[in-house]
């Protein structure tokens, strides 16, 4: 996981799961709490997600919304798609 080129972007690969997921929420937390702008989660890379991440990812995108802001997940595979949308993350499947 590492912050990508894109301002206010995270770029994922191999599997997020419940043992990367402090990982995660110190990737996202800066840019939610202290960004400007929408913040992008480019998933092209990622294996899987479980449900875990899927939490992370939806107080994310509350918090974000609270301040007229949005997450951005894009680039997910099929599977990846499937467990976000399932877990109340319909962008994802965009």
């Amino acid at each position: 996981m590492a912050e990508s080129d894109e301002p206010n972007g995270v770029l994922l690969e191999g599997v997020v799961d419940v043992a990367r997921a402090a990982e995660l929420y110190a990737l996202l937390k800066p840019l939610v709490a202290e960004g400007q702008g929408n913040v992008s989660v480019d998933l092209a890379k990622v294996e899987r997600v479980d449900t875990s991440a899927a939490q992370i990812f939806m107080a994310a995108s509350r918090s974000l919304a609270a301040r007229g802001r949005k997450l951005d997940l894009v680039g997910a595979n099929e599977a990846t798609s499937r467990t976000l949308t399932e877990c109340g993350l319909p962008q994802a499947a965009e």
